[in-house]
């Protein structure tokens, strides 16, 4: 039998690398224009989560950490623009090749409340649960951009639920951070 090339612990090994060398970063001249980049890139198609190199960023320089979060935020909110439209062109395509359906039944259980939706509801007509995939969710920031292009959420709609939820995540994160200093690391 033979073996895939890429196992499952070459990949923990890469992300693990890819980690290491983002805290590195943090700590250098550059460290602002990789958050933006990496704020940007991970809010489309990026596997490493921002915060990667905002943690060591605010924990180094506590006094700049309102700064360094609204650059996360801002970059991370252009990302999921991209994403969004990234979200549309493969609608298009897999409307046209394999007629995707984004009003598919779904169906959630939690404790005694149910519901009822399809995805297309659950993203564009829910805003609370918009801002909350966006922000606190353990839901990637890019799925959601990507899949709110997919289903048709309306722009405005998509781009003010990002917003207040990047700026909760960021916020959230970097509050911690200043409270809490290395303890919060466990937190976040």
């Amino acid at each position: 039998m033979m073996q895939s090339s890429t196992s499952p612990n070459k990949k923990i090994t890469f992300f693990k690398r890819l980690t290491d060398k983002l805290v590195a970063l943090a700590s250098t001249r550059y460290a602002i224009y990789a958050l933006a980049l990496v704020s940007l890139i991970d809010a489309s198609i990026f596997p490493v989560p921002p915060f990667a190199i905002l943690i060591p960023m605010v924990l180094a320089r506590p006094h700049n950490a309102w700064k360094y979060a609204s650059i996360g935020v801002l970059s991370s909110f252009l990302g999921g623009i991209l994403g969004y439209l990234l979200g549309q062109a493969i609608s298009h395509g897999l409307v046209n090749a394999f007629q995707f359906d984004p009003n598919v039944a779904l169906h959630f259980k939690f404790l005694s409340y149910e519901i009822n939706t399809t995805l297309r509801q659950l993203l564009s007509e829910n805003m609370l649960f918009l801002i909350l995939g966006c922000s606190i969710l353990p839901t990637p920031f890019k799925l959601i951009a990507i899949g709110s292009g997919m289903v048709g959420v309306y722009l405005p709609t998509f781009l003010i639920g990002a917003l207040i939820g990047r700026c909760l995540r960021f916020c959230i994160v970097t509050l911690l951070l200043l409270m809490f200093g290395e303890g919060a690391k466990k937190f976040v």
